[in-house]
């Protein structure tokens, strides 16, 4: 009986993705199935701010009570939907008899008193954190302001509901609250400065951070333009400078949302995955010398970071580098649309922007396609500092070593997809559906530590994205929940990065993998400059291509390069990477070839062939072809052999011809 005055209206609860055809400004009609949860909430929060009187604004405050029926209807909303459909307009759900409806829906689908249970916990909890933290860190960070509004539910949730938080101070300045420690921004930063001082100020930045205990605060960057082609050039070259130190640091998942573009470079604002254990999960799944085929720009994602969707639906690069576009989602999203009973609930393909972390000129993103020369230029002076001038081993072990970084063991979209099907209306209605969901991870068992595994089910039952993380020098995983996974990588990610950066002493200008990740992103028929050009930069934005001379090529050194570009791994066989075109999601990739006749199988075939007829060939080609082919026939026999028109010569079938 004790409920807030005034029901949020629509737009307040659904925030900016509300549909053009669903009216704002009327009331939530769940509103009263609702009321005595936020009444509650409200006077927690009342009383918790109490404690720092004057801190938060009431439109703040009231933004903390909104975020309780956000949480519990991204469980229960699809729910609700279905339950209110067909009802008539005199009688909506929860309109008049609340506890009535509640019995009902909970005797049909009892599950859903269990997530409203945890979304209650979990606000609780990270609400009285967060009022905490704003009180203790706010008054320092910036003296004499005050909590104007909140942006909440950035990002993904981990850690029992926690996810990054934006505060509108009444100044108009904007802080980041980061639920958990910012990754090894002491060490990129130390990184950076070396590579500085290896001559001309690059002025390659990071927005500016404030550790404390278990979280951190970061600035708010906003995008701004660029003011002529020049600059943007300059943008482009700082670029392909940054990804060539994250690239030999180890980075991962550097995708679009993780830049800001500043107007002169793309500064990166989520370093939880600046460095990563690229050996992967345990020696008797993974090799331990697997780095050198992972060691590519493909492999940061910041050039080209693919979204694939079931076979017959095109990809979607959300690379940093990648776009711009506006192009379907190729997987359906549940959306709300309008029918005879009511908005109802069903997947589509929706809309999803890329190239947000390109240059912008007049508003609009600048294309790759013709600042590939620019890109080259960055990526090489960087290699060249950090051969050169960078002392990286020294920097790794500076008290650094304790600092956790990301280890994402499997893509964020598998356990999205998870998390949709354990709320389905048939894993609502009984637990042991919702748990035979979730056993699916189980799948995996083999290829990673069960106490992983176990881990995973955990975040997952409570509507959590499972996070993982590693100290810089450890090999030992830590769960969201604090669960310890002892020794689960086969080598800590500071070794990963020192092996890198060995790699760069060794051969500072490697650029093939940057051009074949560039085409990738974006195969315009000029996206790539010619196959014998030479890219010089004098300096940032001045940069020019000159053209080297063509040259015959016999078949030996053409085998010969090949040869150069093989990946021994520990059991014999040899890996490889380069392009690939995927037929059946119509775009390329750049990474490690897969096992059919267009990648490694194609590679040993014609290896093993030229060494069985050519008399000069290397005398390591026909063995490098046999252990290339064998390779190819263990990676194809680990999955079920299928016979498709897309797969008949590129997938299993093309092993099988090539080692016939």
């Amino acid at each position: 009986s004790d409920v807030p005055g005034r029901a949020p209206l629509l737009s307040e609860l659904a925030g900016p993705g509300l549909p053009d055809w669903m009216d704002g400004s009327t009331p939530w009609r769940f509103y009263p199935g609702f009321a005595a949860w936020m009444s509650r909430a409200g006077h927690l929060v009342s009383r918790w701010s109490a404690v720092h009187p004057g801190l938060m604004s009431p439109a703040a405050r009231r933004e903390l009570v909104l975020s309780l029926p956000r949480t519990m209807l991204t469980a229960v909303g699809p729910r609700l939907l279905s339950e209110a459909a067909g009802r008539a307009p005199d009688q909506p759900l929860f309109g008049s008899d609340p506890v009535r409806d509640w019995r009902g829906i909970l005797t049909g689908y009892p599950v859903v008193a269990r997530l409203l249970a945890v979304s209650w916990l979990q606000w609780q909890a990270t609400t009285e954190e967060m009022v905490e933290r704003i009180a203790v860190d706010l008054p320092g960070l910036a003296p004499g302001s005050r909590v104007a509004a909140l942006v909440m539910g950035a990002g993904d949730r981990h850690a029992g509901g926690r996810s990054v938080t934006q505060l509108v101070l009444d100044s108009g300045n904007r802080l980041y609250l980061k639920p958990r420690p910012v990754g090894p921004y002491r060490v990129l930063r130390a990184v950076l400065a070396a590579v500085d001082a290896g001559g001309d100020r690059l002025g390659l930045s990071l927005p500016s951070v404030t550790a404390r205990d278990g979280y951190a605060w970061s600035v708010h960057l906003d995008p701004e333009d660029c003011a002529d082609d020049q600059e943007v050039s300059a943008y482009f070259y700082r670029a392909g400078a940054m990804l060539r130190i994250l690239q030999t640091i180890g980075a991962t998942d550097l995708h679009q949302e993780n830049f800001i573009p500043t107007r002169t470079q793309p500064v990166l604002v989520d370093l939880e995955t600046v460095m990563n254990a690229g050996s992967g999960l345990d020696a008797r799944f993974r090799y331990p010398d697997s780095a050198g085929v992972d060691d590519t720009p493909a492999a940061t994602s910041m050039v080209t970071s693919m979204v694939d969707g079931p076979p017959g639906a095109a990809s979607i690069d959300i690379g940093a580098l990648a776009g711009p576009s506006d192009r379907p989602t190729p997987y359906a999203v549940p959306n709300p649309v309008p029918t005879e009973s009511g908005p109802r609930l069903r997947g589509q393909r929706l809309p999803l922007s890329t190239g947000m972390a390109l240059p912008r000129r007049q508003g609009t993103a600048v294309p790759v396609r013709h600042h590939v020369s620019s890109v080259v230029a960055g990526y090489r002076e960087a290699a060249r500092r950090l051969a050169a001038q960078v002392d990286l081993p020294a920097l790794l072990a500076a008290g650094s070593l304790d600092e956790p970084v990301r280890f994402v063991p499997r893509a964020t979209q598998v356990y999205a997809r998870l998390l949709q099907q354990s709320l389905s209306d048939r894993s609502l209605s009984d637990g042991v559906e919702r748990e035979l969901v979730l056993e699916r991870l189980w799948l995996a068992i083999g290829t990673c530590p069960v106490e992983l595994i176990k881990a995973e089910q955990e975040s997952l039952r409570d509507l959590d994205v499972p996070l993982f993380t590693v100290g810089i020098g450890s090999t030992d995983l830590v769960s969201d929940r604090g669960r310890v996974i002892p020794s689960a990588l086969s080598c800590p990610p500071a070794e990963v990065a020192r092996r890198r950066f060995a790699r760069v002493v060794a051969e500072p200008d490697q650029v093939d993998d940057l051009l074949a990740a560039l085409f990738a992103a974006d195969p315009a028929a000029d996206a790539l400059p010619p196959a014998c050009a030479t890219v010089v930069a004098a300096r940032p934005g001045d940069v020019t291509v000159a053209a080297a001379p063509p040259r015959e090529v016999s078949v030996a050194d053409a085998v010969g390069s090949l040869l150069d570009l093989a990946r021994p791994l520990a059991d014999g066989t040899v890996a490889w990477s380069g392009l690939e075109y995927d037929p059946a999601r119509f775009r390329w990739r750049h990474a490690r070839l897969g096992p059919g006749l267009l990648g490694a199988a194609g590679i040993g075939l014609a290896l093993a062939s030229i060494g069985a007829l050519l008399p000069d060939s290397p005398p390591s080609c026909g063995p490098t072809g046999v252990a290339t082919l064998l390779g190819a026939a263990a990676r194809a026999r680990r999955a079920p052999l299928t016979w498709t028109g897309t797969n008949a010569f590129t997938g299993p079938a093309g092993t099988v011809y090539a080692l016939a």
